[in-house]
């Protein structure tokens, strides 16, 4: 069973942590028939992407965002911003993985969508070997790693219409 003692995370909120270790070896074999991870160099980075895409996102409100973007000189704010993306944005990212793989109707197998998926898995591990930033130096690196993935990432939505398009094109006049 995947359960700790809760812990705070870097804005006070509480979620189970367990590491990728702790699955059991059942859930862990049930879950590599159904998923695994192309871009994974090893059997513990499947298990690592498998193991973030189970966990749940942080909900982060408009007014939360407000206070926290009026703070940008703030040098603690932008630490402590860039400490919750390292941590977030793997989550956010091996889930996508996820939804991906199980789009219906073999759209996650066109080129384009595994085009897209490998791009997801990529930025997880880029993200995931980038030390926590507790620096300001880091922080810096952080937000230089961030930046050259939001300009890879730019072209996701024509991607994703090309996959569509694929679909579509091979399915003739299937009807989605």
């Amino acid at each position: 069973m995947l359960r700790k003692p809760l812990e705070r995370g870097v804005h006070g909120r509480r979620w189970l942590i367990a590491s990728p270790q702790h699955m059991s070896a059942g859930i862990a074999n049930t879950c590599k028939r159904c998923f695994s991870v192309e871009g994974a160099e090893t059997e513990e980075d499947e298990h690592e992407i498998l193991f973030f895409s189970l966990r749940h996102a942080a909900t982060v409100t408009l007014k939360e965002m407000h206070q926290f973007g009026a703070q940008a000189n703030n040098k603690r704010a932008l630490l402590l911003a860039a400490q919750f993306l390292h941590e977030e944005l793997p989550i956010r990212l091996a889930r996508r993985v996820r939804e991906l793989k199980k789009l219906p109707f073999g759209l996650g197998e066109t080129a384009a969508m595994t085009q897209v998926r490998k791009l997801y898995e990529k930025s997880f591990f880029q993200i995931r070997r980038t030390p926590t930033p507790k620096t300001l130096e880091i922080e810096e690196n952080f937000t230089q790693v961030l930046d050259r993935m939001m300009s890879e990432h730019n072209n996701v939505q024509a991607t994703v219409a090309r996959g569509l398009q694929e679909l579509l094109t091979r399915e003739g006049d299937f009807a989605v």
